[in-house]
Order: C-alpha cells, then structure tokens, then sequence
C-alpha cells in the first residue's frame, strides 16, 4: 500500500495521529461525563431531589393561592349578592319617593292653577265653571277625597266668605303636599 513512499507513509502517520488525538479525546470527554459531570452534580440524585422539592413546593403555593383566589371569588360573589339586593330595595325605595314627589307635584298643580285663577280674575270673583272643573279634575288625581270635597265646599258653598274658603283650600294643599312627602 504504502509501495516505500515516504509522502504516503508522513500521510498515513499525520491520519494515525489525527484519529490517536480524536480518539484520546472522545474518551476524555466521555470520562469528564461519567466521572466528572457526576461529581459535579449535573446527575446527582441530590440536585434531582431538589429540584422535585421545589416543583413540590411551587405545586404547594400554587394550590394555596388558588385556594385564596377561590375564596376572593365566593367573598366577591357574596358582596355582588349583598349589593343586588340593595340596588333593588333601593330602586323600590326610590319609586315610593317618586310617587310621593309625583302625588305633591299634583298638589302643587292645584296650586298653580288656583293662583292662575285668581290673577286672571284680579281676586276671588268672576270665576268660571271650567275653571272649576278644570281645578276638580287636578284635584281627583290626588287620590285624596277629603281634598276633592273640601274643593267642591269652597266651589259650592257661598254662605261663608271667599278668602277663607280659599285659604282652607291653601292649608289643604300644604298638608296634601307635607303628607306626600312623608
């Protein structure tokens, strides 16, 4: 193979060598990891322990802070229960206070109307039936019987004086209006 050629023969030395040095260091490496690497800790049964306690752990505050979480959730779905119910008692307070402000804000029509009356008419005199009835009408909406009466006393009765027929009615209305509110 060879045929005494010194330049095959430096070859084949330089390619022996080569494969001497690589196969040198195959074996130093694969030594380092069996040897070496293990006496480092990289396959340390400690450092897998370790880590599997760790794991163990974070498993441990995950479970912890889910469990937190569960119960912020419960505490927030109590309270969002507490505050719909509120919300509604609120809502139905609050249609009692507008029927109440709606029942003064009819007394308080009578009022205006009543005044309408008695400026168109520069006093107590002079009023019309559609002016009554307008005023009766209002009246009935109030719901409040003893006022309507007491309306049709002002109208209809014309033994007593005028100013206080009107201011009867005025007092009525006052106290139809401070009743409303209550």
């Amino acid at each position: 193979m060879l045929n005494g050629d010194p330049n095959k023969a430096k070859r084949w030395v330089w390619i022996e060598f080569a494969i001497a040095i690589l196969l040198l260091a195959t074996s130093g490496f694969f030594t380092f990891l069996y040897y070496g690497a293990n006496d480092n800790g990289i396959w340390k049964e400690s450092l897998i322990s370790d880590k599997d306690q760790e794991i163990a752990q974070l498993e441990k505050q995950l479970e912890t802070l889910t469990a937190e979480k569960n119960a912020l959730d419960s505490t927030a779905e109590g309270e969002k229960g507490t505050l719909e119910e509120q919300n509604a008692t609120l809502k139905s307070e609050n249609l009692v206070l507008e029927a109440k402000i709606a029942k003064a804000n009819t007394y308080n029509n009578f009022f205006k109307h009543l005044n309408t009356v008695i400026e168109t008419h520069n006093g107590f005199t002079g009023w019309t039936d559609a002016e009554f009835q307008a005023g009766n009408t209002i009246a009935v909406t109030t719901g409040d019987t003893t006022f309507v009466n007491l309306i049709n006393w002002a109208w209809y009765e014309t033994t007593v004086d005028v100013s206080t027929r009107v201011v009867a009615v005025w007092k009525a209305i006052a106290s139809g209006i401070e009743t409303s509110l209550k």
